[in-house]
């Protein structure tokens, strides 16, 4: 084997290296929501009242957008959502804002759903 090919090699097993590296830590795309505690409850509650694929594909997304915001859902409209109370909507980041109103939909159809 000459010393060029030699090289090759060696720079190829140090490139899928770095890439077996990411693999060992998790997915690489940011998916990760232990950082923002209110959204991972929201998220949560959003996957136990999932019914369909466009529910499971809302959940799905909103850990996507976790993953790339700084900001988390207020505690105050944490506190609120959590008592069943009416939310001011203003209060609630204007990103998060499309993730709760689904969130709203799903908890009334499950009440009507335990009506019927």
């Amino acid at each position: 084997m000459s010393s060029s090919s030699l090289h090759r090699k060696n720079w190829r097993s140090r490139v899928y290296a770095d890439h077996s590296r990411a693999d060992e830590n998790g997915p690489a795309n940011n998916t990760d929501l232990s950082k923002h505690r209110n959204l991972h409850w929201l998220h949560a509650e959003m996957e136990r009242l999932s019914e369909d694929v466009i529910d499971r594909e809302i959940c799905k997304r909103l850990c996507q957008f976790a993953g790339q915001i700084e900001y988390d859902l207020p505690i105050e409209v944490l506190r609120q959502i959590k008592a069943s109370q009416t939310v001011d909507t203003n209060s609630i980041p204007e990103g998060i804002l499309p993730f709760y109103r689904h969130y709203c939909f799903m908890v009334q159809r499950r009440e009507r759903q335990d009506r019927s």
